[in-house]
């Protein structure tokens, strides 16, 4: 089981109306930052973004690996939502979206959820089944989700969509809909901005845990990114956005937690 004492210290944060959280912030630190170019584009859900995560799966396992504890934000978040699921939905099969190699998954499981793992990179699943022996897990496309309508109670995105364009992200968050219960919780992070870094543009990275990469993360405001869960079905409860930890690419991470209407 989890270690609740270590849970226990990362309190939930100060949780927002969506409507409330403003989009300036203090700048980030620019001198601890090496910025790569940015510019306005678009990115995919695509086979090559796969490959790439294919390529990063051991640093990626290790990195979160040490640090899974370290973000005390995240953390409150997942125990609020695992309140929340288990309070409205009983025992119900909880996604996780782009699971990686596990580490979230296995939380929320120790939290006493019935944990689906789907991720686009085969890497990350071997990994992930290494981590949670037993698991359900599966290599899949988040634009199709292996799952009946209205079968899940609730899901997790937890940087999932970070490299999806306006479209793919509509269209994921529809399945995402589809495959949550009325009344089931969804929690939904995504990258906002950073230093001359502005929500509404792209963030092109090169280079990622000592590893070649070319990668596009879609930056989004709180606002922006809630009226794409609102268009797509569900009612936003709560908003909260966090400044980026030392060991993490400089960018502010936002996050919605929102019910199925």
């Amino acid at each position: 089981m989890v270690d609740m004492s270590r849970l226990a210290a990362c309190a939930p944060p100060s949780l927002l109306p969506w409507s409330s959280v403003s989009a300036s912030r203090a700048p980030l630190p620019e001198q601890t930052v090496r910025m790569p170019a940015f510019a306005r584009g678009s990115g995919l859900l695509s086979g090559a973004t796969a490959s790439v995560y294919d390529a990063l799966a051991a640093a990626y396992d290790e990195d979160e690996r040490r640090m899974a504890w370290s973000r005390p934000v995240d953390l409150g978040l997942l125990f609020s939502f695992a309140k929340m699921v288990t309070e409205r939905q009983g025992s119900g099969v909880v996604g996780d979206l782009g699971c990686g190699p596990g580490h979230t998954t296995k939380i929320l499981a120790e939290l006493g959820l019935r944990m689906t793992g789907i991720d686009a990179s085969s890497a990350m699943i071997a990994r992930a089944r290494a981590n949670l022996p037993g698991a359900t897990l599966a290599v899949g496309t988040l634009l199709h989700l292996p799952a009946v309508d209205a079968s899940w109670a609730g899901a997790v995105a937890l940087g999932a969509l970070w490299h999806a364009a306006a479209a793919e992200r509509r269209t994921t968050l529809a399945e995402v809909a589809r495959v949550i219960q009325p009344g089931g919780t969804f929690l939904y992070s995504f990258v906002t901005s950073g230093p001359r870094q502005p929500a509404d543009s792209v963030y092109f990275l090169e280079r990622w845990l000592g590893v070649e990469v070319n990668l596009e993360l879609h930056l989004l405001s709180v606002k922006a990114a809630a009226t794409e869960v609102v268009s797509a079905g569900f009612e936003v409860i709560a908003a909260t956005q966090r400044e980026p930890l030392p060991h993490e690419l400089p960018l502010r991470r936002g996050f919605l937690l929102a019910r199925r209407r």
